[in-house]
Order: structure tokens, then sequence, then C-alpha cells
């Protein structure tokens, strides 16, 4: 069985993910504080959460991931949407798009779970950020 620790930054508890199969055995989901994340380290979170909802076989953990996920994605701040997407700076725009990407991700997966409207939704904020 592994563990992965995710630290968090300036002084948040750090959270803990356990293994899928220890996850699913202990009716365990992710609990995040997505919000106090920087938009890299959303990034980060999301994508270990759509990378590990794609590789179990438990419906309603995947489900979890997605939610998880999602609530990790719309943990960036609309002061940080702003201050990316006014950038010039090609770090910048690799984020939004890097961002947009993870929503059209999440809709799909969404989607392959018969989550339509959620899907849709997401697809949605995939063309507001980029």
């Amino acid at each position: 069985m592994h563990e992965f620790v995710v630290f968090g930054f300036m002084q948040q508890p750090f959270l803990t993910v356990y293994s899928f199969c220890d996850a699913v055995e202990r009716g365990m989901t992710m609990v995040s504080s997505p919000g106090s994340f920087s938009a890299q380290q959303t990034l980060g979170l999301t994508s270990f959460c759509l990378e590990s909802a794609q590789g179990v076989m438990d419906a309603q953990l995947a489900l979890e991931l997605c939610d998880d996920a999602e609530d990790a994605l719309s943990g960036i701040k609309r002061s940080q949407r702003k201050a990316l997407t006014a950038s010039k700076k090609d770090e910048d725009q690799t984020l939004i798009k890097r961002i947009a990407t993870s929503y059209i991700d999440l809709g799909m997966l969404q989607g392959s779970l018969g989550l339509i409207g959620k899907a849709h939704a997401n697809f949605k904020k995939a063309v507001q950020w980029g």
C-alpha cells in the first residue's frame, strides 16, 4: 500500500492521500483546502485526482475524485484568474491553457461516468479559461 503526501505551503496543514485500495476500504475521500493553493499547486492536485479517477474500477471512488478535482479547480480565486488572464507572460498563458485542458479532461471523465450536466458545465468553464 502506497501513501502520497502533499504538503501545503505557508503553514497550511499537510494533506495525506491514501492509496486507492485504502481509500475504498476506509471509505475515504481526499480532503483539501483548494483555495489555499497557488494555481500551479491546484493543477497538480487536479491532475492527481483526474489520473487517479481514470485508474480506479470503483465508480463511486471515481466520482469522488472528480468532485475533488472540480473543487480544486473552483478554488482558483477570481483574483488569480484575472491576474493570469491579464498577463502576457508565456508561463501564465501556458498555465491558462493547462487549466482549460483540466476542465476539458474533467468534463470528459464526468461524461464517461454519466454526469452529462456536470460535463457540459466544465466544458463551458474550459471555454471561459481559454
